[in-house]
């Protein structure tokens, strides 16, 4: 009998690995979509998959941060971790200051400023909140170094 490829299972050996996975890249609802079909089965059996899914977003979510917060060599690969961090939690803030760095750091402070702005609204929308601490000391940073219109 083959192998089964499921992409829950490669998107699980490739965060294992500190690799950003590509399908989750591809499809930020794939934990949300997963098995979606089956949620109105069953009242129990929805609430079984639920908190799979929660455990298994969880579980993603330590993975990919691992490799995020270590000295990874290519700056690339941290990129798309960010990037795949956020399609499981878009207010993640450390991926989001992760991405923030590396766009003030390629020049693209406007970039940066986007993406703060997106955080920012996002926690004010959902939670009545805003970016911690940290996250506004580094805008502020980078704010500081863009030279002015005037």
């Amino acid at each position: 009998m083959g192998r089964l490829d499921v992409d829950l299972w490669t998107v699980l050996a490739d965060a294992r690995k500190g690799h950003a996975p590509t399908r989750l890249l591809e499809s930020p609802g794939l934990i949300e979509d997963m098995l979606k079909d089956l949620d109105s089965v069953d009242p129990e059996f929805s609430t079984w998959l639920s908190a799979k899914r929660e455990a298994l977003h969880n579980r993603l979510l330590r993975e990919l941060e691992e490799p995020l917060r270590g000295a990874i060599q290519e700056e690339e690969e941290s990129v798309r971790l960010a990037h795949a961090i956020l399609s499981l939690d878009p207010t993640h803030e450390e991926a989001t200051r992760h991405l923030m760095r590396t766009l003030a750091a390629r020049g693209d402070p406007s970039g940066a400023q986007r993406i703060y702005h997106k955080l920012w609204n996002l926690l004010d929308q959902h939670y009545d909140s805003y970016p911690d601490e940290k996250t506004q000391a580094l805008i502020a940073q980078i704010k500081a170094n863009v030279p002015s219109d005037d």
